[in-house]
């Protein structure tokens, strides 16, 4: 898996991994508690994060890190992909990032028009022209 993410500490990450740390810092805020930052060292977070490693690894086999990482950050409450809207809310997500894929794909080639390029002997025979 590619290591596209940042954690807190400013490490490259997986998606897995970058989930799992924010789905644990929201659920630290909910209890009132700060989540140090290397807190997969930590006895009480370890068993916790490992297995949602593994957790969160199968789901993003199903679907793309980007929509679901979208999706979490857009809905602050989820504590967990087990949510029941969670699948919905992916899918949606995955619709959404297609059509804006494909109006960029059609800007793209409405500001970039390829103009065809005058030919010189007829620039010069305008200029003459206009000369009179």
């Amino acid at each position: 898996m590619e290591k596209k993410y940042t954690d807190r500490a400013g490490n490259k990450i997986t998606a897995a991994q970058f989930i799992t740390e924010l789905l644990l810092i929201r659920r630290a805020n909910k209890e009132k508690k700060i989540l140090p930052i290397e807190f997969w060292k930590i006895d009480n977070y370890k068993k916790w994060y490992q297995i949602n490693i593994i957790h969160i690894s199968r789901f993003l086999k199903s679907y793309n890190p980007d929509d679901v990482i979208r999706v979490l950050l857009r809905e602050p409450y989820v504590l967990s992909l087990r949510h029941p809207k969670m699948k919905k809310w992916i899918v949606e997500e995955r619709k959404n990032r297609e059509e804006f894929e494909q109006i960029t794909t059609v800007y793209e080639i409405v500001d970039n028009p390829i103009i065809p390029k005058p030919k010189l002997s007829k620039l010069i025979t305008d200029l003459r022209a206009l000369d009179g």
